[in-house]
Formats: structure tokens, sequence, C-alpha cells
């Protein structure tokens, strides 16, 4: 990451990106917890990152180490006949989740909305980087989709490459191809959430959490100022 840390600016890329990939790998320590120690727990859990599935920048090399792990617990598990863990990413900003706002009105309910390379490049990004090239293939380890929930909250979503025999028997951006969707797309019909636009309610909880009242963080930064002031000669 220190690539891109510079001397004279704020470095709030670096920092985000620090912090994508903390986030991350926090969900892959969790997951990697309960598959070692209690796999029939792990089938029961959903892990929901505020974000895509995808790292950028010099840490988009990441991304392959960690579909790699995923795929390989996905099977062991398969195998020994627990169910997989639900695993998605939510975005509620940026050029997608803007595009799915500005459709969503010929969205039904309970729709799943494929995005096609063709579509991606054609409607919602400005440019593609070559006519070889698919979308996201050295950052993300899954594939957006748009969801319409049953409340009408359209939701843009990465769900993982979970089963990799089916992700090479299917097209990219074909629902098959990703064993939890499913379980997913009833996920986030029940915790859908009217408190802000298109929001989800554990999303919304851990911002909730994190962040500083204003009157508490008004009073805090008073009495450090105040603090500091008394102690400067």
């Amino acid at each position: 990451m220190h690539e891109e840390v510079q001397d004279l600016n704020a470095n709030e890329t670096a920092l985000g990106r620090l912090r994508t990939v903390l986030e991350h790998l926090a969900m892959l320590c969790y997951l990697d917890y309960l598959f070692d120690r209690l796999p029939r727990v792990l089938s029961s859990v959903a892990f929901i990152l505020d974000g895509p599935l995808a790292l950028f920048g010099p840490q988009a090399p990441l991304k392959r180490a960690i579909a790699a792990y995923l795929q390989s617990a996905a099977t062991e598990m398969t195998d020994r006949g627990y169910r997989l863990p639900v695993i998605v990413g939510i975005e509620k900003s940026g050029q997608f989740a803007e595009h799915a706002a500005q459709i969503a009105s010929h969205i039904p309910n309970r729709t799943l909305m494929r995005l096609p390379d063709d579509y991606i490049f054609q409607r919602i990004l400005a440019s593609r980087p070559s006519t070889t090239s698919a979308f996201g293939e050295d950052t993300y380890y899954g594939r957006k989709f748009f969801y319409k929930s049953a409340r009408g909250q359209v939701f843009t979503i990465t769900v993982p490459y979970m089963d990799s025999n089916l992700f090479l028997q299917h097209h990219a951006d074909d629902p098959v191809a990703y064993a939890t969707l499913p379980a997913t797309l009833a996920l986030l019909d029940g915790i859908g959430t009217k408190l802000y636009s298109d929001a989800a309610i554990p999303i919304t909880l851990a911002h909730s959490f994190a962040s500083i009242p204003l009157g508490i963080g008004s009073k805090v930064l008073t009495l450090m100022s105040k603090e500091f002031l008394d102690q400067t000669p």
C-alpha cells in the first residue's frame, strides 16, 4: 500500500485502500475461525460487506487468493454435507448503484437483473480497458447483480464465486453459476429497512455503532481543545 502514500498530500486513497483490505481480511478471519471449529454454525452465518467484493490498486492481486480460499472452503463444506454461508457485498453509492436507482421503476419486485459485460461497458461505465477484458477480472472475486427485493428496494450486490465447477460451466453473469445466490436473495428480502434509501439493517446498524453522535463528539472535541490550550505554555 505504500506505493500510494505521498509526502505532501492527505493520502485519503491509501488509507481507504487499507481500510478496505482490513474489512475483507476481518471477514475472512471470522469465516476461517468458524470453518475450522464450527462448520455447522458457519452454514447459518451471513457475511455482509459494505461495498463490492473487490480490491483495487496495489492490493488487487489479493483477490485471487481470497477467491481460491473461498472456493476451497466451499468444496470441503459441500463434501461434508454443510450448506455454504452467504457472502455478499452491498453498494450504496457509485456508478452501479446510481444506474440501479435510475432504472428501478422498470424492475419488478423480487427480480434479479443480470449484468453482462456488454451491458456494463455500454450503459454503466464510460470506457472499457480492452475489447477482450472481462469486467472485474483483475479486481473482483464475485459478480455484480441488481436485485429488487420483495419490499421494492433495489440492491447493487456482489456474490462470490464459491463453486469453481459451476462457474466454469456457465457464463460469468449467469445466476446458476453462484451457489449461494438463492439464499442471498432470500436474506435481502428480510433485512431491508426504510430508514435509508435501499438500505440493509446490518450495514445501517454497523454504521450507527461505529459513528460518534454529534452531541457527544462536540463535547469530546471541546474538552480536548480546552485541555490542550490549558497545557500550552
